[in-house]
């Protein structure tokens, strides 16, 4: 009776070591699996963040491409958000009223000071109108594309460069009155004239 009594605590004790051995080793597979997929997770997140890296830098060259287009076909609108004067001191504005826009030879240049009810054109600021003439076309190796041109009308007589940035809509526009020293410079999103929603005051000049 003695020799069952001990036969049978051996094969208890046994089944319990070999249970908690049989759970330390599932627990450390566990422990394996949650690290592989923490590592998979950060992989993941890696692969993720490329994707959209590359989702971006598509989406910029397809603006950079629509843009460039606009302004081989003269129909494009300088969206702009900061406006610097002659010192290049910032002021920003609303890219709905603040723009310089082409459509063949006409040009429009509006601009629109934050909070102005006062101005010529009611907005804050004035709009004046002229022709395009002697308009060039450069485009560098790297992608850039300059336009410049001169624009006469009954309150311009300017001369306006025009700057696309590489690989984004980005683009500055020089305004340079040929009578006077005033010069401005408009910052901001080039964009195809159909594209555009900006508010063009009926009160131009």
């Amino acid at each position: 009776m003695k020799k069952l009594i001990v036969f049978v605590s051996c094969l208890f004790t046994l089944t319990c070591f070999s249970q908690l051995y049989a759970q330390e080793l599932n627990e450390g597979k566990t422990q394996d699996e949650k690290q592989l997929t923490k590592q998979e997770k950060k992989e993941l997140k890696k692969q993720q963040k490329l994707e959209r890296k590359k989702q971006k830098s598509d989406e910029s060259t397809e603006l950079h491409n629509n843009a460039v287009n606009a302004i081989k076909s003269k129909q494009f609108i300088l969206e702009t958000h900061t406006l610097y004067n002659k010192r290049g001191y910032p002021v920003n504005v609303s890219p709905n009223t603040n723009f310089v826009g082409m459509n063949g030879e006409n040009v429009v240049i509006q601009l629109a000071f934050p909070g102005g009810v006062i101005g010529p054109n009611g907005i804050g600021g004035i709009t004046v109108t002229g022709k395009a003439s002697a308009v060039e076309i450069r485009e560098s190796k790297k992608g850039a594309l300059t336009m410049s041109m001169n624009v006469i009308g009954p309150m311009v007589n300017s001369q306006i460069v025009i700057t696309l940035n590489a690989g984004s809509n980005l683009a500055q526009a020089h305004v340079a009155q040929q009578t006077k020293s005033g010069r401005l410079r408009f910052s901001g999103y080039l964009v195809p004239m159909e594209e555009s929603d900006v508010y063009e005051s009926p009160r131009q000049y």
